[in-house]
């Protein structure tokens, strides 16, 4: 029997005057449509760099080739070229296909590049899902591109796309599927759908400009004669301004320490904010850290605190360098777009803050607990395409106390993760500060 009488979509559609070019995209900026192999080797090479923060390029490479596994299929190419869907399907299902040939080649050990992969379009699925995957049974108005995954594994070895290597466990038979449990599996997918979004962008919108580097040391040096201009300047008190450089002195030793969880209680007026970005810089300058991420309840505080670090530093480094991002700014709306009027905006400088607010490739973000969390425990591709970007990151979470209450213990649970597997730092500042060690006996924390 032929390779292709196993197909459900071998026709002789238009698609054959085009044998054995296999594409991921019609036609791009260039006029010419993207090789499906160049495609995944792009979208691998992006997502296990992104991944090398929590130990899991081979997990994320796997992923990055089952993701578009399922192109390698006569009916999506003929869909490419414009031909109708059978009468009776709703939609073709590219994801599936290439989720079931990993698990079909390396068991549950692919669960969570698997996972990842079947997600990329729809969100990550709920358990039930991925069991009813590995059956390969769907529902009947949603047509998998190729339900033999042996002819996918073909077709792509002969266009030159490499099979990835087996990869480690992710998540090990028995993870507690918590928020913390969770983690691993949500960070790939992050890596995944953030390096897929980024090369079919290039592909046909040209490529993006790279984010700019934190230069941790740089900016702490700009922040210290900020704060001794403020210091001669200031018409507080003596004892105001001794309880303020002493909270900076307690920060800055803090900041030596190794990345976890700290807390910092102080009254209102003490200096938290710069007390805090002064620990920020010196910790990440001191451990590598590449990104500090203010998490603000209000939006008065936010735009105050943005003002802030946009007057210290974008006259240095850019107005790349601070991105604030929440649902009043442009691209503060996930997956929907901006909430503003975009004639408010200059189009260049709107169109560049929305990039940088879909996945946070800024050095220093000011943003809600809504858009934190919503990265933390959504599933929708674009809330959680910028989740590996809190790897390596410096985390502030000012005014604490208002934090859900009923999230306490899932919110707690992940950021515990971040700590524990993505070399992250958490502080929670407030003048009230919650008994969280209390809440999530996991959490160690420094107390300043």
């Amino acid at each position: 029997m032929k390779e292709d009488e196993h197909s459900p979509a071998t026709t002789d559609s238009s698609y054959a005057t085009e044998k054995e070019q296999w594409y991921a995209h019609s036609e791009g900026i260039d006029g010419q449509k993207q090789l499906l192999r160049d495609h995944i080797r792009r979208v691998a090479q992006l997502s296990a760099r992104f991944a090398t923060a929590f130990g899991a390029s081979d997990a994320a490479a796997a992923s990055a080739f089952a993701h578009d596994a399922g192109k390698y299929s006569r009916l999506f190419q003929s869909r490419l070229l414009g031909e109708p869907l059978p009468d009776g399907v709703r939609a073709l299902d590219h994801g599936s296909p290439g989720a079931a040939l990993l698990l079909q080649e390396f068991g549950l050990a692919a669960l969570a590049p698997m996972w990842a992969a079947h997600g990329h379009h729809i969100g990550l699925q709920c358990v039930s899902t991925l069991r009813n995957l590995q059956k390969k049974q769907y529902p009947a108005d949603i047509l998998w591109s190729e339900t033999d995954t042996d002819i996918l594994k073909r077709r792509a070895l002969r266009d030159g796309c490499e099979f990835p290597d087996p990869p480690r466990p992710l998540m090990p038979l028995g993870t507690n599927l918590g928020a913390a449990g969770l983690l691993p599996l949500r960070m790939l997918f992050s890596c995944l759908v953030d390096a897929d979004y980024l090369d079919t962008e290039e592909h046909f919108r040209g490529k993006r400009p790279e984010g700019v580097s934190l230069r941790p040391a740089q900016a702490e040096e700009i922040l210290d004669r900020h704060i001794a201009a403020l210091e001669k300047q200031t018409k507080a008190n003596s004892a105001v301004v001794d309880i303020r450089s002493e909270l900076r002195r307690v920060c800055l030793k803090a900041a030596d320490s190794n990345p976890g969880t700290f807390t910092l209680t102080a009254p209102t007026g003490a200096g938290k904010t710069l007390a805090m970005l002064a620990f920020a810089l010196r910790h990440a300058a001191k451990h590598s850290l590449e990104r500090i991420i203010f998490v603000l309840p209000y939006l008065s505080i936010i735009d105050q605190t943005a003002t802030i670090l946009r007057e210290l530093f974008e006259p240095v480094f850019g107005p790349d360098y601070i991105l604030e991002h929440h649902s009043g700014t442009p691209g503060g709306a996930d997956d929907a777009g901006t909430a503003q009027d975009p004639a408010v905006y200059d189009d260049k400088r709107e169109t560049r803050r929305k990039q940088l607010a879909e996945n946070w490739d800024a050095p220093i973000i000011v943003t809600t607990s809504v858009q934190c969390l919503e990265s933390l425990f959504a599933n929708r591709p674009g809330s959680c395409r910028k989740l590996h970007n809190m790897c390596r990151a410096v985390l502030l979470f000012d005014e604490v106390q208002t934090l859900p209450a009923p999230l306490s213990i899932p919110t707690l649970g992940a950021l515990t993760g971040l700590t524990q597997t993505c070399s992250s730092t958490v502080l929670f500042s407030t003048a009230t500060q919650p008994a969280f060690q209390h809440i999530n006996p996991l959490l160690t924390t420094h107390h300043e």
